[in-house]
């Protein structure tokens, strides 16, 4: 009876997160209602209380369960062996799964993105905190490599997850587009954690060093290096014994 119980409860959890995530996506924390969760979810509003709680606490355990998601795809997909590079490309994949596993994670987030984070909780800035920290630690270990130039942790991670979450929302972007009956609209990568850690990665990759600007540089020495050919020629037959 215990048993069955607690699958009771964490069905009737799992109901009221999915139905939150929904209401959230849709309205937004603002306009989301306890009542519509409730009714989404097939539970009274004393069921959810007693299983979640408020509006806030759902909000939380909704943006919670997806970083709990995260990493333990991270701690599946993210080889603890191997380069930077091979671990930066595997996070990229990581943020591409957990969006198309999870499609009211893009809209969620990019609101909270424009209110910049007024919704999250303290334990929810503790997590993310903790994921600045994995990635950081990628970077450094590229750095010490010579694989990869030192940048902020957290324009790496803005650079991985906007990018990645930006592609799916391109896409209903061009869904609307063609319904509306718009031609023209360039195609998106089948694969956009692909594109994006390769072009994080070249972005990353220590690059020549260049003399300043402004510098003098001393011309090639040698009288035929760097001269047009016609100028060339004629040196060649200034040179020539008489």
């Amino acid at each position: 009876m215990v048993g069955a119980e607690s699958s009771s409860k964490k069905d009737a959890r799992t109901r009221i997160l999915e139905a939150a995530a929904c209401e959230f996506d849709e309205s937004g924390f603002s306009g989301a209602r306890v009542d519509a969760i409730a009714r989404r979810a097939g539970v009274n509003k004393a069921m959810l209380y007693y299983h979640v709680g408020n509006k806030s606490d759902l909000y939380e355990a909704v943006v919670l369960s997806w970083m709990d998601l995260l990493f333990a795809e991270l701690g599946r997909r993210v080889p603890e062996s191997g380069d930077a590079e091979e671990k930066l490309a595997a996070l990229a994949g990581t943020f591409d799964a957990l969006v198309r596993e999870n499609p009211h994670y893009p809209q969620i987030l990019a609101r909270e993105f424009s209110a910049g984070g007024r919704n999250l909780s303290r334990r929810v800035f503790e997590r993310l905190a903790s994921l600045f920290k994995m990635e950081g630690t990628i970077l450094s270990e590229g750095v010490r490599e010579g694989r990869l130039r030192e940048v902020s942790p957290i324009t790496l991670h803005l650079l991985l997850v906007v990018g990645t979450v930006m592609h799916h929302m391109a896409r209903q972007l061009r869904e609307r587009a063609a319904e509306a009956g718009v031609k023209g609209m360039p195609p998106l990568p089948a694969s956009p954690a692909v594109v994006v850690a390769d072009l994080l990665l070249n972005g990353l990759r220590p690059r020549p060093e260049r003399p300043p600007r402004g510098k003098f540089q001393p011309p090639p020495r040698g009288p035929t290096r760097g001269a047009p050919a016609a100028h060339r020629t004629r040196i060649r037959k200034k040179e020539k014994p008489q």
